[in-house]
């Protein structure tokens, strides 16, 4: 839709890296203060604590909100802001894959979360090193490469001003708590532009770009998902315990719990495996590609 009016546009990626705008940052604040310093058998009912919140219908909502954070706070404290970018939890890798294919998964270990939030700065403010880990992974691994394959499939130029080299580095400069102050995210950036845009901009919240997946499996793509994720289709492989993933279909479905990250995962590698897996098999197409 840009591309038929523009050949240039102007993206805000690493506004939110450089600025302190994700919930994650604020999450991690608020569990450092209020939960991370409880007794680890307390900690651990945490967890269930969040299945007794009502899931919202909505895509947010404060009910989703208090238990998607009440879950993330459940993990390691030492995985900072990671903890509510995780989905699948050890007990779940564990119950997901096939009793006979469950030995070759590999245990999930927290040192590739700690190895990204440690990268030998000496600064040792929590905050700051967050958004070091995040332009460093999620930025550049992620949204960037998301964004250029997108823009250029449409032949659409889009550019980053946030990631200007003296941008970058001013903002680099500008210290953490000038960017989460008083539970504002991107306080500074909201400062600097107060006056020159609406109040109701400055003052809007942040809304992401997801997509109201939780909403779509169970109406119009229920079907698709029972399709893909059934029985005799998982049982083709015999890497996934098809019981058990019927039963996130169910609570999905009876919205006990949201399950849309995982089984739309699930549904895309089944989409995938159908589409290429299958054609590897072949005789003489490994080599011909």
């Amino acid at each position: 839709m840009a591309r038929s009016r523009v050949t240039v546009a102007l993206s805000g990626d690493g506004g939110d890296e450089l600025f302190a705008g994700y919930d994650t940052y604020q999450a991690d604040r608020y569990s450092a203060r209020l939960l991370d310093w409880l007794p680890r058998p307390l900690r651990a009912n945490i967890e269930r604590l969040a299945r007794f919140v009502p899931m919202g219908s909505g895509k947010r909502g404060m009910g989703n909100q208090v238990r998607r954070f009440l879950e993330g706070a459940a993990l390691p404290a030492r995985w900072q802001h990671m903890r509510w970018m995780i989905f699948l939890q050890q007990e779940s890798r564990v119950r997901l894959y096939a009793p006979h294919f469950r030995p070759q998964i590999p245990e999930q270990t927290g040192h590739l979360v700690e190895a990204g939030l440690d990268d030998g700065s000496p600064s040792d403010d929590r905050l700051a090193a967050q958004m070091r880990c995040d332009l460093r992974f999620y930025l550049a691994e992620n949204i960037l490469p998301k964004v250029d394959a997108m823009s250029m499939a449409s032949s659409l130029e889009a550019r980053v001003p946030y990631l200007d080299n003296e941008m970058l580095d001013l903002a680099l400069a500008i210290p953490a708590t000038l960017k989460l102050r008083r539970g504002v995210r991107k306080w500074i950036l909201r400062e600097a532009f107060a006056g020159r845009l609406p109040q109701e901009i400055l003052r809007r919240g942040k809304e992401g770009f997801s997509m109201p997946m939780k909403n779509w499996l169970n109406k119009e793509w229920n079907p698709l998902m029972h399709e893909l994720l059934s029985a005799d289709n998982l049982a083709r492989d015999g890497l996934f315990d098809a019981r058990y993933v019927a039963g996130l279909m169910r609570e999905h479905e009876q919205r006990v719990r949201n399950h849309s990250h995982l089984l739309w995962a699930l549904m895309v590698f089944q989409l995938w495996r159908d589409r290429f897996a299958r054609d590897l098999s072949r005789p003489g197409t490994l080599h011909a590609a």
